[in-house]
């Protein structure tokens, strides 16, 4: 649902790769994904454009009531490094459209009408002849259960079969962290991201003596 992530950077977009913004932007409009820019929208562009300090107004307003302790505003537990097991209403939290449908069944497009798989191609080909790797963090099926359904598993597939197809070193986590090692549905405590770490340098230093 609406437009891909890598158009939140159009600005630098535009500037870089003018041909590729073009390219995106174009499908966008025409898949009715863009949203359209309300008058407000387009005012407070302009003066995040003009004032820089209003850009980061919301992180300054917060650090200085954490600097004074005047910050009481309650967690909403995806900020709290405890395993997700601890924290009450986590589920309830996850549990809406927003975070349902970042997790969808329905079939990817692997295509390169796919915003994604197009930036992805231009990646993979900047990237060649040199040493890449490609990882998937892994999903907790205790909070998102559909991740185990045949649709989002078929679209795990398609994923891998694109990676291979490419020549592209590629791990997917998936299955491989218990969800007692999660914070909540995708991140996780110090022991998950210890045992992320430990498989990315493993797999990293075994393909460099591979060279």
């Amino acid at each position: 649902p609406g437009p891909s992530t890598v158009f939140w950077l159009q600005k630098d977009l535009a500037r870089l790769d003018p041909a590729s913004f073009d390219h995106i932007e174009a499908q966008l409009q025409a898949s009715g994904s863009l949203p359209r820019e309300e008058p407000a929208q387009k005012l407070n562009k302009l003066i995040t454009q003009r004032l820089e300090v209003y850009r980061y107004k919301d992180f300054i307003k917060a650090d200085l009531q954490k600097r004074m302790g005047t910050n009481r505003k309650a967690e909403n537990g995806l900020g709290d490094p405890r395993p997700w097991y601890e924290k009450e209403g986590l589920k309830k939290l996850l549990d809406t459209p927003d975070y349902h449908n970042a997790f969808a069944v329905k079939p990817f497009d692997m295509s390169s009408r796919n915003p994604q798989i197009y930036f992805l191609n231009k990646i993979i080909e900047h990237q060649r002849h040199k040493e890449t790797l490609v990882f998937m963090a892994a999903v907790n099926p205790e909070l998102m259960p559909q991740v185990n359904q045949p649709g989002y598993q078929a679209n795990l597939q398609a994923v891998r079969n694109y990676f291979a197809a490419h020549s592209v070193r590629y791990i997917d986590f998936h299955g491989s962290i218990d969800q007692s090692r999660f914070s909540d549905h995708v991140h996780l405590i110090g022991p998950g991201y210890s045992l992320v770490a430990r498989r990315l340098g493993e797999d990293f230093s075994a393909g460099e003596k591979q060279l």
